[in-house]
């Protein structure tokens, strides 16, 4: 987070809680209600007692801009520079709120500005933060160090972060403030926190107000102002505009960051194709390769084409592909950015690759086609095949020979009906006697899902009518007595299913007929 967000969170943060358990003379202050604070003296109230947070009535004035408050209170006793938990003054809140006739009150009564805070932080730090350019010119009359260091090591300009605050950071340079001072925390001169925010107009000033290299110097993280500016939380157009002012001022735009990932990577993982497009226009190229900033990946390579399929980013990839990407390039991982376009569906970025000649057939490390993947997700579908499926067959998309990469895409077209993509893999040569991942013939989920078509589709494919499960049934026994099934029970005894009740009315009639012949028998042991 940057050190102004930190500052006025802060300061935010602290309002929020205060006013949350807030006393009732602490709400009549807020409210400047002197009539409420004149029958809380009456009842013998102290003024200076602190309040739940730790801070005195005074530095409610204070944060409020309660300007009668803060004169009734310090007209009955009320101690001028009291300090909060944070070391915070009522004096500090009023520079942070630019209350520049209120801080000139507290200092007659006896408050010292040059108190500063348990960050060691003097009120110039907020009220530069904060736009104030009347309290910071008060505040430096009175003779405060423009160039005073926090306990991070900070500086009053390492707290800007807006263009607006230009004159302010004019101001404090004029008068000392030193734009090469670095943080302690993280390394930060100014110019890489205005960076991060896309302060532009900061940046600018930075460096002319020493030299463009600036612009080279890395934080702690070996992250230069370029990438600071390379931030995708910012505005995209703040982040654009900052990005080509450091470059016009003559950043190199092929300089790594601190995680070794080039500004050209950055865009296109992270931004959008103008920023890409601004890289290159001064000067960056595209590396055939880079490395894989995935989970676990890190060792591996990647192409940029690649990262932009994942991300569906069309215009980058179209940038890419103009400037001379090979669309067939393959990873580490085995994959082509078709193939991953194929598996994440990304529609618009599938289309792109193949307006541009992509190889529909380059198989993956698994031994799977694009084609093959597109199929399975058709597969899940209750029918069609879906948009990639067909364009991947008019392009001459083919299936791995593989039959054990084919069973479970049947099984799912079996499952959810799908008689086109089961049409299809019957078609290229699979069985109709395959059996699912449990071991039961696919024969058994058609008849039970009651599905006529798949059935007759699984029988004309070879699939055998009288196949028994691990139960030891058939097809025709699921059915039961169930007569709304009488067209399945039709399909299965035309492929020559043999029907359970003939098969037992048959064996009861052959025993009946052995029983005569041994009646006959029987005269004869006479």
């Amino acid at each position: 987070m940057s050190p102004l967000l930190l500052l006025l969170g802060m300061l935010a943060a602290a309002a929020v809680l205060f006013s949350g358990c807030a006393t009732p003379e602490a709400r009549a202050v807020r409210r400047g209600d002197i009539e409420d604070l004149e029958k809380f003296l009456a009842k013998g109230g102290d003024v200076n007692e602190p309040q739940r947070d730790g801070r005195t009535l005074l530095h409610v004035a204070a944060e409020y801009g309660q300007s009668e408050s803060l004169e009734f209170l310090l007209a009955n006793g009320a101690e001028p520079d009291p300090r909060d938990p944070g070391g915070i003054t009522p004096f500090y809140l009023t520079m942070a709120i630019g209350r520049v006739d209120m801080g000139r009150s507290l200092l007659e009564a006896g408050a010292d500005l040059r108190t500063e805070t348990s960050e060691l932080r003097t009120p110039l730090f907020p009220a530069a933060a904060g736009g104030h350019a009347e309290a910071v010119e008060f505040l430096l009359d009175f003779g405060l160090d423009p160039d005073h260091r926090d306990a991070q090591g900070r500086n009053p300009l390492h707290m800007l972060g807006k263009n607006s605050l230009t004159g302010i950071a004019g101001t404090l340079i004029a008068e000392g403030a030193d734009v090469t001072a670095r943080s302690s925390s993280g390394s930060e001169l100014p110019v890489h926190t205005a960076a991060s925010a896309g302060a532009y107009e900061l940046v600018e000033l930075y460096v002319r107000a020493s030299s463009p290299e600036i612009l080279s110097a890395e934080d702690s993280h070996g992250d230069r102002p370029l990438h600071r500016a390379m931030n995708s939380s910012i505005n995209s157009r703040s982040s654009l505009n900052t990005m080509d002012s450091i470059l016009s001022l003559g950043a190199d735009p092929a300089v790594p960051d601190g995680e070794d990932r080039l500004p050209v990577r950055i865009a296109v993982e992270e931004l959008d194709s103008r920023h890409l497009q601004l890289l290159l226009g001064y000067g960056a190229s595209l590396p055939r390769y880079v490395r894989d900033g995935r989970p676990g990946k890190s060792a591996q390579r990647t192409g940029l084409l690649h990262i932009a399929a994942r991300r569906g980013t069309d215009d980058t990839g179209r940038i890419l592909l103009e400037r001379g990407t090979d669309p067939d390039l393959i990873d580490d991982d085995g994959d082509t950015a078709l193939m991953i376009s194929v598996r994440e569906e990304k529609w618009d970025f599938f289309q792109l690759l193949i307006q541009y000649n992509a190889n529909p057939n380059i198989f993956d490390m698994e031994g799977k086609s694009p084609l093959l993947v597109a199929l399975n997700r058709s597969s899940l579908q209750s029918e069609g095949l879906n948009s990639m499926t067909q364009t991947l067959i008019q392009r001459g998309g083919v299936l791995p020979n593989n039959y054990s990469l084919l069973i479970p895409v049947l099984e799912n077209a079996v499952a959810n009906e799908n008689i086109e993509v089961a049409r299809l893999l019957f078609n290229r040569g699979i069985s109709g006697s395959a059996a699912g991942e449990d071991g039961e013939p696919l024969i058994f989920t058609a008849v039970r899902n009651a599905d006529a078509d798949m059935l007759e589709l699984l029988l004309i494919a070879g699939a055998d009518p009288n196949a028994r499960n691990e139960e030891g049934l058939t097809p025709i026994m699921l059915l039961g007595d169930n007569t709304k099934l009488g067209e399945i029970r039709d399909i299965l005894l035309r492929a020559g299913a043999i029907d359970p009740d003939e098969e037992n009315s048959g064996t009861a009639g052959s025993e009946e007929s052995e029983d005569p012949t041994k009646k006959s028998e029987d005269p004869t042991k006479n």
